[in-house]
């Protein structure tokens, strides 16, 4: 097994980092006031430093013809086939559950999804960029109607809901992006030599993410049951053991970049958005903000799992497909 390092922390080993950060977030008292207020400067620096060691062309390039279309059927099947999914299950078997099971499925592919992509396969990063766009653009026209098939978001909020995570999600990916390509502009010579110190840093404001993120949910987790929290994480687990499945079966047949971004993307959800709309949306519905707090806990180790398992079989794939040489 890979030795656990200082530096590994913020690298293959991250899982390590961000439960200590999760564990703190739950312990330390932070005022949910100021803790909910640095959720999104968290998730906008991860996509920055994830965006900075990236050129333009990168991500053109994964959506352009034949990879675009690949990302749109991919961003389709992540925002509504997976969600549906889930939902009839949640109907099924734990209807009470539904909203928040699906809400926590429903959001868009988490904005450090490419940067964890990253460390099994760099060339994942870019293919993974483009599922994280095309998703949340999604998101405001998909998460509604799957909250209103759950029966919770009929009515005047679930327009409510579109518009305002479409601003929410336009400022999250814009502001970030934009000022990634501003300073690759202004600096290109210091951006190329600071590349490799990126990653990290993203990591990093992941950890500081999940930390903010625990501390945002800690009041409504302190007030509701035991049986509530127990149980909420219970079906959280399971749901990200099924989506994580659902992600490698697709990711079988994908090339080998795609096959490691999109099971990523699908296991490792933005669930910082699933906190901000919880708390917007359903103040007085425990289980929604418990199940967005604490899919961290499956997530974190589980997109190491399915990231190395994608990689893994990408890989073997590969190797089985190159011609080997005749000798006559």
């Amino acid at each position: 097994a890979p030795v656990v390092t200082p530096a590994s922390l913020l690298g293959q080993h991250f899982w390590i980092t961000c439960y200590a950060t999760l564990a703190l977030g739950f312990l330390v008292a932070v005022p949910a006031d100021v803790s909910r207020v640095l959720v999104p400067p968290s998730l906008c620096g991860i996509l920055f430093f994830t965006a900075l060691g990236r050129s333009t062309e990168e991500v053109t390039d994964a959506l352009r013809g034949a990879r675009l279309r690949m990302a749109i059927g991919l961003a389709v099947a992540r925002m509504v086939l997976i969600p549906l999914a889930v939902l009839g299950l949640a109907l099924a078997l734990c209807p009470s559950w539904a909203t928040a099971l699906v809400l926590v499925a429903a959001v868009p592919s988490g904005l450090s999804s490419p940067t964890l992509a990253g460390l099994h396969r760099s060339d994942s990063v870019a293919p993974a960029l483009a599922i994280v766009m095309l998703t949340s653009v999604l998101a405001p026209l998909t998460l509604p109607l799957l909250l209103g098939l759950s029966a919770a978001g009929t009515g005047p909020d679930a327009w409510t809901l579109a518009t305002e995570q479409a601003s929410y999600v336009a400022v999250l990916l814009g502001i970030p992006w934009g000022l990634s390509r501003l300073v690759r502009r202004a600096v290109p010579t210091w951006t190329e030599r600071n590349t490799p110190l990126f990653r990290p840093i993203a990591v990093a404001c992941l950890a500081f993410l999940v930390f903010v993120a625990a501390a945002a949910c800690r009041q409504a987790l302190g007030e509701s049951s035991a049986e509530v929290g127990g149980l909420g994480l219970l079906l959280v687990t399971g749901e990200a053991a099924i989506i994580g499945l659902l992600g490698l079966g697709i990711a079988e047949r994908l090339p080998a970049a795609e096959a490691v971004a999109f099971p990523c993307g699908v296991i490792f959800m933005n669930n910082g958005l699933g906190i901000a709309l919880g708390a917007r949306f359903f103040p007085d519905d425990a289980r929604v903000l418990v199940a967005s707090a604490l899919i961290e806990v499956p997530i974190l180790f589980g997109v190491h799992v399915v990231g190395t398992i994608a990689n893994r079989r990408a890989t073997s794939r590969m190797q089985r497909e190159i011609p080997r040489p005749e000798w006559g």
